[in-house]
């Protein structure tokens, strides 16, 4: 890293060094953990790269390379803070341990669990000072119909130092994980005076919200029922508050492929992601030459991909697609492929032919939405002259587009 003296030093100095690996078992990042024999007060306990073209720290889960067919096997993924956590219950023979790396919990984090069990138990330290993120996750992961249960392990103990000590009493500790809505109201109940009306009321504002978020309607009606028999109140006035709680939920549906975010935080260009894939992909070739370059809206890279589709080798060679070329779109050639293997790389599970060809449907349904927008533009045009033959051909040809979307 450079200093502020333009002077480079060694970022990661001294320090216990982690690889993060995605799901693939590539590398793709470092954390740095102090030395405990010679501590570095200047700086923090740990010490991670910043976000890069491969590391996202958001989509990322540390240990999930190693545990992911033990996740499947076991119908269960523990979800810890830390790297130490994670190491610990590997090597005391627990192989379904990740962490989230000291970051709270996101929607891709989850739906990539989600992907070889629904079933997650948490040690995090629900009172911790960083509780507002914690929760946040949890409720993430009921919006997702997650069975989450709590890890209630004893005071000041995180999972590695359990399980340095007491191993062999992992799994009992597994067993006796109470469901997440269990844990809050139990919680709720030991801060709270369940006999008296002010007592009531904060116990259903810790529990409510929560089972708001749960998708299923019967385990919903559930919890409501517990949570009555436990205040000692009707389930009616409960499902009367429930209703009252209004919140914004918290998944916003993203694809969790496709478009992933560069560096710079923005997505990939999907015009620009369809020539990185022709670049870098030789099993697509097929489905690029019956493509129209009319998809592309950026004259240039259409420029480039008619140039693509006229290669007749299986393999494209960039070098020999540069000749092809005019200098200005030549010197796009190499940054376009590089962007896409980025792309690849941050993907879970790349499946070259599945990728191109979504791209292309999602590229067709622009192309097919901008020809609406103008039709419609022309419809209202032709309303207006009160032109009736302009206007049922335009009619027409409006529906027939709108089919094709759909």
């Amino acid at each position: 890293v450079k200093n502020d003296r333009g002077k480079y030093y060694d970022r990661f100095r001294d320090r216990i060094i982690f690889p993060i690996a995605d799901i693939n078992d590539m590398a793709i990042g470092f954390t740095g953990r102090e030395n405990p024999n010679n501590p570095d007060k200047r700086m923090g306990k740990y010490i991670n790269i910043p976000n890069t073209p491969i590391y996202d720290k958001s989509r990322v889960l540390y240990g999930l390379n190693k545990a992911k067919l033990d996740i499947k096997k076991e119908n269960l993924c523990v979800l810890v803070e830390g790297q130490m956590d994670v190491i610990m219950a590997h090597q005391s023979g627990f192989g379904n341990v990740v962490a989230s790396s000291g970051t709270a919990l996101t929607e891709y984090q989850l739906k990539t669990i989600k992907r070889y069990t629904e079933n997650l138990a948490t040690s995090f330290d629900m009172d911790a000072a960083g509780k507002e993120a914690t929760k946040r996750g949890i409720n993430l992961a009921v919006e997702l119909g997650f069975s989450a249960k709590v890890i209630s392990l004893p005071a000041a103990k995180d999972p590695a130092d359990y399980l340095k000590e007491n191993a062999e009493t992992w799994p009992k500790m597994l067993k006796q994980a109470q469901n997440l809505i269990e844990f809050c109201l139990n919680n709720a109940l030991k801060s709270n005076d369940a006999e008296t009306a002010e007592g009531k009321k904060e116990i259903s504002k810790s529990v409510l919200p929560i089972i708001k978020r749960i998708p299923n309607k019967i385990e919903q009606a559930y919890w409501i029922q517990e949570t009555a028999k436990k205040l000692g109140v009707g389930e009616t006035v409960l499902m009367q508050e429930l209703d009252k709680i209004n919140f914004s939920p918290l998944l916003v549906n993203s694809d969790p492929v496709f478009p992933v975010k560069n560096s710079g935080g923005h997505k990939m260009d999907l015009e620009e992601y369809a020539i990185g894939l022709a670049l870098s992909c030789p099993e697509g070739q097929n489905q690029y030459r019956i493509e129209p370059k009319c998809l592309f809206t950026n004259s240039q890279l259409g420029e480039i991909f008619e140039a693509i589709k006229n290669t007749k080798k299986k393999k494209i060679v960039l070098a020999d697609l540069k000749k092809k070329l005019p200098p200005h779109l030549a010197e796009q050639i190499d940054g376009l492929a590089f962007k896409a293997e980025v792309q690849k790389c941050l993907a879970d599970e790349f499946e070259p032919e599945k990728e191109i060809k979504f791209c292309f449907r999602q590229l067709k349904k622009k192309f097919l939405k901008d020809k609406l927008s103008k039709l419609s533009l022309a419809i209202k045009q032709a309303e207006s002259k009160k032109d009736k033959t302009l206007l049922k051909n335009l009619t027409e040809e409006f529906a027939q587009l709108s089919k094709e979307i759909s």
